[in-house]
């Protein structure tokens, strides 16, 4: 007997092959036998009892979505049942982007003060990247999790959080550090570059910590320096920390931001496919959206935090320390630089709440003052809780999207983190992508445009983010492999998130198997949470 048959389904293996008709057997957590086009398998699957049966008929069965590049570390430890991916659809996600990882790191202060999606339920009580592994298993996760190791936390960890001028020594303990982290179970290394402390990286330190991975066989992902002006040199940046180190480099959400050059993305693409054909190993991602979200605080000058989150709210009420601030504001958004406030709107905000779903122009109209100062008053007012401050804008253009998917190895992230609409979580908002970024891409792409077959966006979504973080065992429906499943309709699939409404389960999704156990069955979350971390040194050779 088995666990579960899919009978009479469209199946889209995650290679990029063409759908063909069969059904799908699940046992003891994996895949165990599939009907083929030349009928083999069909007789063992029709005959097999099973304790679960499932008819679907009309709807495609695939491997289970990979979100490859999110910033769950936190969320996760609040509430690990991940509703807001599981529902649709996302059976692993790989965590600590950007150069912000929640370990390794030297003290809870540093990571309640400066890691992204923080929440107070949430007891800091790990220090090495092991052992932060080790917290995440003893949760009920609804989904798989890998993580990275963040570039930030390498240098707070070596630093103990002090921001000082970066030693050679510093630099070789940054190094081993990471390598023991990905030895630990990390798949690699991130890097924040328009964040503090990326910021302050000079190549060479990027390049000592890349030459961890690429030994290791491991890639290191890239929040670049700049998506706008100058965003060839950050582009170029990346190709020769590829060429240097032998790493495998990823470009994050490379979509150009508002101020860059109409041709931005097509030079992107073409730099990246020379390089490519060179022999560097470099690759990208992008959000399937026009919509761009980041802290707030993020704006900030660098030296605004010389003394920490108190330090920031101090200066903020100071009117001269406010006044250098707003000329020396970061130029993360040329919105912000342009004052293109109608564009920018205030997502989350604990202590501002009814400004949330208003664009600054609207803020600054409705309390009689300047778009920036309005900015400045929700960061002080936000407290020690400004690093979850959150903003979005239409900062992309959905032809760079259409670009960039061009290249057959450009994968599809939500940038976002896990919440849920009840439970520790459900105050809090997340980016517009967070509820609906798959859906939205499958339908958006796919059906609307027409710009990718199915096969493919599913490819995108599955095999492609698995091979290149080196999974092998999930991203494809073949005997043997971990029973990550999503089943959905192909034509109703698609995002219902709305500012009013931005925790909003899609439509489409009939049914979503995890390790082989359901979490979500004829579109309802179900109570199980079969979750695992999964550790890179599994997977080396």
């Amino acid at each position: 007997m088995i666990d579960t048959l899919l009978l009479n389904g469209s199946i889209i293996d995650g290679t990029g092959a063409p759908a063909y008709s069969g059904s799908v057997g699940l046992h003891n957590g994996r895949i165990i036998m599939i009907t083929r086009p030349d009928g083999s398998g069909t007789a063992e699957l029709i005959n097999a009892s099973a304790n679960n049966v499932f008819n679907v008929d009309g709807l495609t069965i695939a491997p289970g979505f990979i979100d490859q590049h999110t910033h769950s570390d936190i969320t996760l430890l609040a509430d690990g049942r991940g509703n807001s991916q599981v529902c649709q659809g996302v059976t692993l996600e790989i965590i600590g982007q950007c150069g912000f990882s929640a370990s390794p790191c030297h003290s809870p202060e540093i990571v309640k003060q400066r890691m992204i999606g923080y929440h107070s339920s949430v007891d800091v009580s790990w220090s090495s990247f092991g052992e932060y592994l080790n917290c995440a298993s003893e949760h009920q996760l609804g989904l798989n999790v890998a993580a990275m190791v963040g570039h930030g936390a390498l240098r707070w960890t070596t630093t103990r959080g002090v921001s000082r001028q970066i030693t050679r020594e510093d630099v070789e303990q940054m190094t081993q550090l990471l390598r023991e982290s990905c030895l630990e179970g990390g798949f690699g290394l991130s890097l924040g570059l328009e964040y503090e402390p990326g910021l302050s990286a000079n190549v060479q330190e990027l390049q000592k910590l890349a030459a961890v991975t690429g030994r290791l066989n491991l890639p290191v992902s890239s929040h670049i320096r700049n998506r706008d002006k100058y965003f060839d040199l950050a582009v170029a940046e990346m190709c020769s920390l590829s060429r240097n180190s032998d790493a495998e480099v990823i470009i994050s959400h490379v979509n150009p931001k508002f101020g860059a050059p109409e041709s931005a993305m097509e030079q992107i693409l073409e730099t990246v496919l020379a390089s490519r054909n060179r022999g560097i190993q470099i690759f990208m991602d992008l959000m399937p959206d026009i919509w761009a979200n980041t802290s707030m605080i993020s704006i900030l000058p660098t030296w605004a935090f010389k003394n920490g989150i108190e330090g920031v709210v101090e200066l903020l009420t100071d009117d001269k320390m406010r006044s250098r601030i707003k000329q020396d504001l970061k130029p993360i958004w040329q919105l912000v630089l342009q004052g293109r406030w109608e564009l920018i709107y205030l997502m989350h905000a604990e202590n501002s709440t009814e400004l949330i779903g208003k664009s600054f122009y609207e803020i600054s109209k409705e309390r009689k003052r300047p778009a920036d100062d309005c900015l400045l008053d929700i960061i002080r007012d936000e407290g020690l809780g400004m690093v979850n401050l959150l903003w979005t804008a239409k900062n992309f253009k959905e032809n760079d999207v259409i670009t960039a998917l061009s290249d057959p190895y450009c994968g599809v992230i939500s940038d976002a983190r896990t919440h849920s609409p009840d439970g520790v979580l459900k105050d809090r908002r997340g980016a517009l992508a967070t509820y609906g970024w798959a859906a939205h891409f499958l339908n958006r792409y796919v059906h609307v445009l027409n710009k990718l077959p199915l096969e493919d966006a599913i490819r995108r979504l599955t095999m492609l983010p698995a091979t290149r973080f080196g999974i092998s065992d999930r991203g494809r429906i073949a005997p043997g492999v971990w029973a990550d499943i999503v089943v959905f309709d192909p034509i109703k699939i698609r995002s219902n998130v709305s500012f009013d409404n931005p925790a909003s389960y899609p439509s489409g999704i009939k049914h979503v198997f995890c390790n082989g156990q359901a979490v979500v069955l004829d579109g309802v979350r179900t109570n199980n949470n079969p979750g695992k971390v999964i550790k890179s040194y599994n997977y080396r050779k």
